[in-house]
């Protein structure tokens, strides 16, 4: 009973959602969704751990360098997606932690997208209103926000 379609009835195609199966459906969304961030995060903290090569390295002691996301000696994070893209593609530890990270501050924006996509199939236009202003302030937030 731990398949997430059997939660719940299934609903017939074109029927619209109880709140209940919204409420698993978001559920499920974030609960599978940080098993996956939780999943990179580790990928990336044990490939971190195995290149630091030493005998001794401790999480303690490899955590904060791929924390800063120091690709090599004195070199900073990727400046633009493409970058990121290029050095997650050669198992850069410290951008496999970022990424894990990146995807893990995404999932609340990923559970206002479909609320909305809810409230647009409910026809409920007032709360598709403000749950699109809100989508709108996380999106503008994560687009054009500065680190303090």
């Amino acid at each position: 009973m731990g398949d997430a379609v059997s939660e719940v009835e299934r609903v017939p195609r074109g029927a619209p959602l109880t709140r209940e199966q919204v409420d698993v459906l978001l559920g499920n969304v974030l609960r599978y969704g940080v098993i996956l961030c939780a999943v990179i995060i580790a990928l990336g903290v044990a490939l971190g751990a195995a290149r630091a090569g030493r005998p001794g390295s401790s999480l303690a002691e490899v955590l904060p360098h791929l924390l800063r996301a120091e690709m090599v000696e004195g070199a900073g994070p990727p400046s633009t997606l493409a970058a990121f893209f290029v050095a997650a593609s050669y198992a850069d530890p410290s951008v496999i932690v970022s990424l894990g990270l990146i995807l893990l501050i995404l999932l609340p924006v990923v559970r206002v997208g479909i609320t909305i996509l809810v409230f647009i199939v409910e026809r409920d236009r007032v709360y598709v209103a403000i749950t699109a202003i809100v989508f709108a302030v996380l999106v503008f937030g994560l687009a054009f926000g500065k680190a303090l």
